[in-house]
């Protein structure tokens, strides 16, 4: 690219206002690139311009963007490889893509593939793809909460039942393969419905609440938390020397929600029954385990003792 060119491309990038949308244009044709920075400078979009996939993705690794604009036809890459190699390397980032020539039939398989959009390479109407650019970040945080909503528990934030097997079945899975233990953990609070009849149920909202952190304080941050619906929690525990110590583990669970909460005046003591169940060397899936841990800690309810 002429040096010329080279200099109002970086200047443009940098005049850009601080709270401007980060677009990042992977373009290989120069005088493009260069059209895109001159139509676009007097918007609040920072124009940041490679000419190959590749170059993008380096990009990606280092400096955050708000957006993709894609040339669907580069030296590197075309079309649906060029949004697969984008999003195993940023799949949270919207992409538009643009062609001078597409059908639709083409149109469609990007979008398939995880293009918010498709446009006529036409730098002309500036709105036009200004609004394209706007409206894939838009719809990117959308399905993104939405996802967030399909996968967290409302009242504590932890990982509801689905996110939580999940979570179990990849664990599982990393065991076999590297000959690890991987344990669940199930538990429920005792008497809870009294709680619920005696104070209301925003006191036992903030009872569930209340377990949810001593929960997370009571495990590592490599532990997955999970509220599995109700007053019972699950915990998922992966070890990467062959053994771990649940006596501990379960110790420091029930300590922890043994303690007093003071809720408005209101002083509360709850206690939870614990069921713990250990992935051994027979082949399990992630429901069978946890359906393991729920009978082991139905029984520990059933005995009223500390042991499980």
């Amino acid at each position: 690219m002429h040096a010329a060119n080279v200099t109002f491309l970086e200047r443009a990038k940098h005049d850009a206002p601080s709270d401007a949308v980060r677009v990042l244009h992977i373009e290989d044709d120069p005088t493009d690139a260069l059209m895109v920075a001159r139509q676009f400078r007097q918007t609040r979009l920072n124009f940041q311009h490679v000419e190959t996939l590749s170059l993008g993705g380096s990009i990606l690794r280092h400096d955050p963007v708000d957006v993709i604009l894609l040339d669907v036809n580069l030296p590197d890459s075309q079309g649906v490889n060029s949004i697969e190699y984008l999003k195993r390397r940023a799949s949270d980032i919207p992409i538009c893509c643009i062609s001078g020539n597409i059908a639709p039939e083409g149109a469609n398989e990007l979008i398939r593939a995880g293009a918010q959009d498709v446009l006529e390479k036409s730098y002309n109407d500036i709105t036009a793809i200004e609004r394209s650019l706007r409206f894939a970040i838009l719809r990117e945080r959308i399905g993104k909460d939405l996802r967030v909503r399909a996968h967290r528990d409302p009242l504590t934030g932890l990982p509801n039942r689905q996110l939580f097997e999940d979570r179990l079945a990849s664990a599982l899975a990393r065991s076999r393969r590297h000959q690890t233990q991987t344990a669940v953990i199930y538990l429920d609070l005792n008497d809870f419905k009294s709680i619920n009849d005696t104070y209301g149920h925003a006191i036992g909202d903030a009872v569930l609440k209340w377990v949810a952190d001593r929960l997370i304080a009571s495990v590592r941050e490599s532990d997955t938390v999970a509220r599995l619906g109700g007053d019972e929690f699950a915990v998922v525990l992966e070890t990467h020397d062959g053994a771990v110590d649940f006596e501990v583990v379960r110790e420091k669970i029930e300590q922890s929600i043994a303690e007093p909460l003071r809720i408005g005046g209101t002083e509360l003591r709850s206690s939870v029954s614990v069921g713990v169940a250990l992935a051994s060397a027979d082949p399990v899936d992630q429901l069978e385990l946890l359906e393991r841990a729920d009978a082991a800690m139905y029984r520990h309810k059933a005995q009223q003792k500390s042991n499980f």
